[in-house]
């Protein structure tokens, strides 16, 4: 098994790609810790996953709840090998309905909260561990109504390179996962396209060269890559898995 004897940490752990990560990270022999701002939830998702993995509170727009989430997360798995820091949000707007509170929302969770669950965290890794950092294709291709969600996505890359350099004497390798559709929550009547997003999903496949969006556990099994022995020489670069989207 590829992680045998690893703990991870991983945010937006109870669904789409995060879950997906636990199931194939406990799949090859790790333990983990699913973090995300329904402890309830991460707690009996973790019990399916079976023993020794937990689910922990943690909102990673607050950066008390990410430090307690990390101590807990730690004490409960004895260190951390594996950060997955794969908690996001996505909303979408024409360029002109853009506001200033929701500037601040997707900052606040997908780049300020990804950067403060790696430090928060660091402290409890054990030397020669990785890092993950969920990016979007969004940030490498211009796309309408995407203008800020872009945004917020595009530093992934840029912290994975700059703490890669910061974390280099531990020999702890950082990584970003930037995935292009995904079967996630964003296309259900939970997500952003609301009552349209069976139709959203078709346009966005259309667009694939592929022809169709990832399952989230194809994602995981890119997380599974990094994550594992089989990337040791690799750090501080990006893995897009996109079906080609980015590319032709």
């Amino acid at each position: 098994m590829r992680l045998a004897g690893k703990t991870a940490l991983i945010t937006g752990g109870t669904s789409g790609i995060g879950l997906a990560a636990a199931r194939t990270f406990v799949r090859e022999g790790a333990r983990v810790a699913l973090c995300a701002r329904d402890g309830k939830k991460a707690q009996a998702l973790a019990a399916e996953l079976g023993p020794g993995s937990v689910g922990v509170h943690m909102d990673v727009s607050d950066l008390d709840s990410i430090a307690a989430g990390a101590v807990l997360a730690s004490e409960a798995l004895g260190g951390i090998d594996i950060v997955f820091a794969n908690a996001g949000i996505t909303v979408f707007k024409p360029f002109a309905d853009w506001t200033g509170e929701d500037f601040d929302k997707l900052f606040a969770v997908n780049t300020k909260g990804q950067f403060f669950t790696v430090q928060k965290a660091a402290p409890f890794m054990r030397d020669c561990g990785v890092v993950i950092l969920t990016g979007s294709i969004a940030a490498k291709t211009g796309q309408p109504n995407m203008a800020l969600y872009a945004a917020s996505k595009a530093p992934a890359l840029a912290l994975a390179k700059a703490i890669s350099a910061d974390l280099l004497s531990r020999r702890i390798r950082v990584f970003c996962l930037s995935p292009g559709p995904t079967k996630t929550a964003v296309f259900t009547s939970e997500g952003p396209f609301a009552n349209g997003a069976e139709k959203a999903l078709a346009t966005v496949q259309a667009r694939v060269p592929i022809g169709r969006a990832a399952d989230p556990s194809e994602q995981a099994e890119v997380a599974l890559f990094l994550a594992s022995d089989a990337s040791s020489f690799m750090l501080g670069t990006e893995i897009v898995v996109d079906g080609g989207k980015s590319q032709l």
